[in-house]
C-alpha cells in the first residue's frame, strides 16, 4: 500500500509531574477520516487527546538542552493509510525521520516505549480510537 503524506506542528509541553510530552499536533480531518471507515457495528470511541502523533509522552529526558527545539514547527510524515487494530486501539503506523532524529536529539532512541504503536513496531503511530 502506498504511503500518504500529512504534516503537523510540534508541540513541546511538561506535564504537571514535571515530566516531558512531545506531540505532533495534526488535522482532525485525517483521523475523523479513518474512523468514518470503520464499520459502525465497531463502537470506536474518540480518544481523549486531539488527534497527534505522540513523539514523547511523559518522560524524562537526557539532553534538557534541546529541548523545545523545534516548538511550533511545520513537521512532515508519512503514514500507512491501512487501518491497524489490536485489542484496544484502532491507530495508522507514522514514519518520519525528522522524527526520531528529533527523539536522539534529546538523548533518547529513536522509538521509545510511549512512541510506538500498541504493536510495538518500529515506527510512531496516530491514535484513531478505543474500545474501552
Amino acid at each position: 500500500m502506498d504511503m500518504v503524506s500529512g504534516e503537523g506542528l510540534l508541540n513541546y509541553s511538561i506535564t504537571e509531574t514535571g515530566l516531558y510530552r512531545l506531540v505532533v499536533d495534526v488535522d482532525p480531518a485525517i483521523s475523523d477520516y479513518y474512523r468514518a471507515l470503520v464499520p459502525k457495528s465497531v463502537r470506536l470511541n474518540r480518544q481523549k487527546y486531539a488527534p497527534h502523533i505522540t513523539v514523547l509522552r511523559e518522560a524524562a529526558i537526557p539532553r534538557l538542552l534541546a529541548w523545545g527545539a523545534y516548538d511550533g514547527e511545520r513537521i512532515v510524515f508519512e503514514y500507512n493509510p491501512e487501518i491497524r487494530t489490536g485489542e484496544v486501539y484502532f491507530w495508522l503506523e507514522v514514519y518520519s525521520k525528522d522524527l526520531e532524529d528529533i527523539r536522539v536529539g534529546l538523548g533518547l532512541d529513536p522509538f521509545g516505549p510511549n512512541a510506538r504503536p500498541p504493536d510495538d513496531k518500529d515506527c510512531f503511530h496516530m491514535t484513531l480510537g478505543n474500545l474501552k
